[in-house]
């Protein structure tokens, strides 16, 4: 006991300041309570989509595509204004916000961007970019989108009207070989065609409801002549199982470089390491790793972000990536724990019985949503949720934010909970475990607020990075088929 006693002085000795801080505030640093707020419906009735993507850039919701009740006549992309003081004003939660709607259409500009590699016929190039063919429509469903900075990316998913996929006939799925690019500064769009010699892994197949997510990084590329972007596009998307053709789930995943516009595979999740194989799972970008998340599977890629100097600069893909190398090629299980080291090589992931954490903080259905969320200090989060039910959430703690005040007080938690073994559960910091999010349905100064239905199901869910503690749901269907024209914003707390 005298060795534990020591160490914790040893610990308390380092960071004196921060360890008073976290005797302060030894409770658990989880759960989150979530409070949600509702959005009335747009003007346009051809807002109540489900299947639809939703990105918040710059304090404005931008719902991109989705499949409607009815057929709609009038494709485009669905911008809702929240106020810009909206997150950090004093709103009552228990009030519907009324937002300000706009029908945007955007238009094809080319800007330096044609669509084939050392095309010497742009005028041939533009026509293509008009035609509405599946590449270049924004009517699509269970397709995936990503933002860097002001633009999204939308990619892949099913043309709109085509709900009944047939096996063996890809006609109806909307390839990889093209990705559009939405400027919401300019109301614009371009098409990003794929350059097939950089992509030396090829092309992910044609697939729908594929899980997509973003990193700013490489921040810039040269322009390259006669081909490709400019300088002003920047950034990597990620994108990661969905379905093929015949419904069966995938469980690969790709990284596009937008500078370079080339496809890359990363390494293959191990199959032994899922806990359901049924569901392709959902992946989220955060500080220099790649998180996966299935059921209560959780896994990691470690990123580290390398700008490369020339194409002959970039090692193998095997070994690395454009936008930085894999740090060891492989994903790394923690969640369940496996018997050992909490990060292994997949291949070497051991099933564990879950450990003795309450059986409704695990989540047990297929991922659906996944987004990370901040409550601040560098606290970070991933929030789960099931597509069929936006009640139903539970949350994940990953690795604070390195040197910020909760890295230091998860440091002092777990080295002073392991060397005093007295102490509670509660002392420990809680990364890498899971609990349940609770929703509030009332509060002593709101009085009774306003949640979704529980039936409510294939919905959209953006991030919203300048509050890093807000998501924004929108759309979906009832067991009624009745398509909602409402969204909802929701608070972690």
């Amino acid at each position: 006991m005298a060795e534990a006693v020591a160490a914790f002085y040893a610990i308390e000795t380092a960071v004196e300041a921060a360890a008073v801080s976290a005797l302060a505030v030894s409770g658990a640093t989880v759960p989150l309570h979530a409070k949600f707020q509702k959005v009335n419906g747009a003007p346009s009735t051809a807002a109540a989509v489900k299947g639809s993507t939703t990105h918040v850039v710059k304090n404005k919701l931008y719902i991109v595509g989705g499949e409607a009740a009815e057929p709609i006549d009038d494709h485009g992309i669905h911008v809702l204004s929240f106020a810009p003081d909206f997150g950090s004003s004093r709103t009552t939660l228990s009030q519907p916000l009324d937002l300000d709607y706009e029908l945007q259409k955007p238009e094809f500009a080319i800007e330096q961007r044609p669509l084939q590699a050392h095309s010497k016929h742009l005028e041939e190039d533009v026509s293509v970019a008009k035609d509405l063919s599946h590449r270049h429509s924004w009517a699509r469903n269970k397709h995936a989108s990503a933002a860097v900075d002001d633009k999204i990316y939308v990619l892949g998913g099913v043309f709109a009207g085509s709900n009944k996929l047939r096996k063996s006939n890809t006609e109806h799925i909307i390839p990889l070989d093209t990705i559009l690019a939405f400027d919401t500064l300019r109301s614009t769009y371009s098409a990003i065609a794929a350059n097939t010699s950089k992509s030396t892994e090829g092309i992910p197949e044609p697939r729908y409801s594929a899980s997509c997510t973003s990193s700013p990084n490489p921040s810039s590329v040269p322009a390259l002549q006669g081909e490709g972007p400019t300088i002003e596009a920047h950034g990597t998307i990620f994108l990661h199982g969905g379905y093929d053709v015949s419904g069966q789930p995938l469980h690969d995943t790709w990284t596009f470089d937008i500078g370079t516009r080339a496809w890359h595979k990363f390494p293959t999740i191990v199959e032994e390491a899922l806990h359901d194989r049924s569901s392709p799972g959902q992946i989220s970008y955060v500080d220099g790793r790649l998180w996966y998340v299935n059921s209560s599977t959780v896994m990691y890629l470690d990123l580290s972000e390398r700008q490369p100097l020339s194409d002959d600069d970039i090692p193998p893909v095997s070994e690395s990536l454009s936008t930085g190398r894999v740090g060891s090629g492989q994903w790394q299980v923690v969640y369940p724990t496996p018997e050992a080291d909490p990060a292994v090589p997949a291949e070497k992931y051991k099933t564990k019985s879950a450990t003795a954490a309450k059986a409704d903080s695990i989540p047990t259905e297929p991922t659906n949503h996944v987004a990370p969320v901040t409550t601040g200090a560098g606290r970070l989060y991933l929030v789960t949720c099931s597509s069929t039910n936006p009640q139903q959430m539970h949350l994940f703690q990953i690795p604070s934010s390195a040197q910020t005040a909760a890295s230091v007080k998860d440091t002092i938690r777990d080295k002073t909970s392991s060397a005093i073994s007295a102490l509670s559960d509660d002392w420990k910091s809680g990364k890498h475990e899971w609990s349940k999010i609770e929703v509030l349905r009332s509060t002593k100064e709101e009085g009774e607020l306003k949640i979704p239905s529980t039936d409510l199901e294939d919905f959209s869910v953006a991030t919203w990075e300048e509050y890093g503690n807000k998501l924004v749901f929108w759309g979906g269907k009832t067991e009624t088929d009745d398509y909602k024209n409402e969204g909802w914003v929701l608070q972690l707390d």
